[in-house]
């Protein structure tokens, strides 16, 4: 019997991120295989450059009742 999707989540949120990364990429690449495989270098300091802002503090992050939050304001709703 397949696994729900609770399951997954769950079980995933047992396993070391770098693990939880590369099944991220994967189902990505599965649903959306047209789109490019590799970042470039750029994008890739780019990105860890955010990641350590956010993991040492310097940046906030938003929960996504945050984000609806300041979209439903800017959108005026």
């Amino acid at each position: 019997m397949p696994m729900t999707l609770e399951e997954i989540v769950e079980e995933t949120a047992q396993w070391p991120d770098e693990t939880v990364t590369l099944l991220i990429e994967r189902l990505s690449h599965a649903r959306h295989p047209e789109a490019p495989g590799e970042l470039s270098e750029e994008w890739k300091a780019t990105l860890d450059r955010r990641y350590e802002e956010i993991k040492s503090g310097q940046v906030k992050t938003l929960t996504l009742n945050e984000t609806r939050a300041i979209v439903r304001k800017t959108v005026g709703l």
